[in-house]
């Protein structure tokens, strides 16, 4: 994936500017060649996120337009222990209770994504 760039030999470096010049050369060309790479990488990245993003948003979208969901109802039912936020725990036990089994640490990379402040734990204006 990254190429190791090499340094001229040292016989030639103080000798030859011409051997130094092909040496920048090469450097830049193989600089050009990763920064084109990792930008395509970004790109490709950053157009996952966006995709991801707007399957996201159709899901919540669907679920919103069900006359028999409520946001709040569904925070309390998972935030069993009523103290305003939900912690991996909480959504392994609510997992749990549904048949679902998830390890802690699971559960716990569900807040990570969710909640960017990296507090442990989902409030509620983060749950809507």
């Amino acid at each position: 994936f990254f190429q190791m760039i090499r340094r001229p030999p040292r016989s030639t470096q103080s000798r030859s500017s011409a051997a130094s010049d092909v040496y920048k050369r090469q450097s830049l060309t193989h600089l050009k060649m990763l920064s084109q790479l990792m930008r395509q990488r970004f790109c490709d990245f950053l157009l996952f996120i966006s995709q991801q993003e707007r399957e996201i948003e159709l899901i919540r979208q669907l679920l919103c337009e069900q006359d028999e969901f409520e946001p709040y109802a569904a925070f309390i039912r998972i935030d069993r222990d009523k103290q305003g936020y939900i912690t991996a725990a909480d959504i392994q036990a609510f997992l749990q209770s549904n048949s679902v089994y998830h390890s802690e640490t699971q559960c716990l990379s569900l807040i990570h994504i969710s909640e960017p402040t990296r507090l442990l734990s989902i409030s509620y204006a983060v749950f809507c």
